[in-house]
């Protein structure tokens, strides 16, 4: 928020202080709005600079407003650092968001079958998130099948006649969306 005088501008960094993420060039005796909406955990810069060798005060505000749901442990962006899971049990994840000079696009799991059956991997994701999964063989690179998500929804990868043994599976960023999930 500025005053009569003074037009400024904002802009947002990444941790390293110099990459610029975000900007927004402000206005006069006004109230304008940089907003970043899928930044990963971490520390940030701003800077305000006089847009239009204007004189005056302003005022900024920060707000944070946290994901869905909590975030997966990384590094689980390849196979090789795949994230055990166990049956039964609700996992959590963010895909899309940016921080540290990275976007994480997308988590690998896996699942031990103890005998012969049918594997379900059921993901739920909210709001801005449109994701996929795909499903790997036992040695985490031979594509089996996958199922490409829906906005704000559940998907179901759903596999019959797999074989007792450790599967991989991929959860993506499917159409450079953001968000959280739980699997």
């Amino acid at each position: 928020e500025t005053d009569a005088t003074l037009s400024t501008g904002v802009n947002l960094y990444d941790v390293d202080g110099t990459t610029q993420i975000g900007n927004i060039a402000g206005k006069q005796n006004g109230t304008d709005s940089l907003v970043y909406p899928n930044l990963k955990a971490g520390t940030y810069y701003f800077m305000v600079y006089n847009w239009s060798n204007s004189y005056g005060s302003y005022k900024i505000t920060p707000k944070f407003y946290a994901a869905l749901y909590s975030n997966d442990t990384e590094p689980n962006d390849a196979y090789t650092s795949a994230t055990s899971l166990s049956f039964s049990t609700n996992y959590y994840g963010h895909v899309g968001y940016y921080g540290n000079l990275t976007r994480d696009n997308e988590d690998y799991y896996k699942v031990t079958l103890p005998t012969d059956g049918k594997l379900f991997i059921i993901e739920d994701s909210k709001i801005s998130l449109n994701i996929g999964i795909e499903l790997y063989d036992q040695n985490g690179t031979t594509y089996i099948g996958n199922v490409s998500g829906k906005y704000n929804d559940t998907d179901t990868l759903k596999y019959n006649y797999l074989k007792a043994g450790t599967y991989y599976f991929k959860v993506y960023n499917w159409s450079n969306s953001y968000g959280s999930y739980t699997i």
